[in-house]
């Protein structure tokens, strides 16, 4: 004898008055089952976010820490790649352009190279460009051709 008469009496009305079929009972009770294990699963399971400040502190340092490193890195790069102009002095300072670059022991030279015409030691000369790259370079030149553009 079942423990759940009344219960079992209910749900045999249920299907009867539904119509429902013995596959589709199957199929409910299989979903059913799943939702409340998964359920459970997630309850138990759940992973919790805890703050701490003091890590937050140490983590926003390290992170300000690399994030100047790196606008370091990127104003570096900037310096060697973009020669210096007339808006790369202060506007605070008194020194007009023309003074500062008397002041300059070496005029700054721009040397241009014609990468269709240039041997490899030319290439090297260009900053980023080392022996292989160049190498690289002329192969492409002697194989496809002349570069445009």
């Amino acid at each position: 004898m079942s423990k759940f008469p009344s219960f079992q009496r209910w749900l045999f009305f249920l299907y009867d008055k539904l119509q429902i079929t013995r596959n589709e009972r199957i199929t409910i009770s299989v979903l059913f089952t799943l939702a409340v294990i998964l359920t459970l699963v997630n309850v138990f399971l759940e992973q919790r976010i805890h703050r701490y400040d003091e890590q937050h502190a140490e983590v926003l340092e390290a992170f300000n820490a690399r994030s100047e490193k790196m606008r370091n890195q990127q104003e570096e790069i900037a310096r060697r790649y973009q020669p210096p102009t007339a808006s790369a002095v202060e506007p605070d300072s008194n020194v007009s352009i023309q003074q500062n670059m008397e002041s300059q022991s070496e005029p700054l030279t721009v040397e241009r190279i014609n990468i269709n015409t240039a041997t490899k030691e030319e290439l090297m000369q260009i900053d980023g460009i080392g022996p292989a790259y160049a190498q690289r370079i002329l192969d492409y030149r002697n194989t496809i051709g002349a570069f445009t553009n």
